[in-house]
């Protein structure tokens, strides 16, 4: 996965208020993380791969790595468990996109 020094330690909160990831307009939605998820299948993932070829920028992943959950920036398909769009894109430097964000354990689905 993409890594740059700084996005590492961003916390879950300051993710949201930097990103705003918008919420999942589609009736019965998973409805995880205060219903911003969006599910890896049917409609919602039509919606998020749609998003993603407009502009992956806006686009991050939910996914897991050897048993830690991360965000990862752009459209992933290995280890995922949902998306999040969101309104303000991620930025790629010289050095390539954000690092991937371990999400605290507290942090609830």
């Amino acid at each position: 996965m993409p890594k740059v020094a700084s996005d590492e330690e961003m916390a879950y909160e300051a993710w949201l208020a930097k990103y705003q990831p918008i919420d999942n307009p589609h009736p019965g939605a998973c409805g995880g993380y205060d219903g911003k998820l969006f599910e890896t299948f049917g409609v919602e993932l039509t919606q998020v791969e749609m998003n993603a070829k407009m502009d992956v920028h806006h686009v991050w992943t939910l996914g897991e790595h050897d048993g830690i959950t991360v965000l990862s920036p752009g459209f992933w398909i290995v280890n995922r468990m949902g998306y999040f769009i969101c309104q303000e894109p991620w930025v790629e430097d010289p050095e390539g996109p954000p690092n991937d964000i371990v999400m605290e354990s507290g942090v609830e689905l």
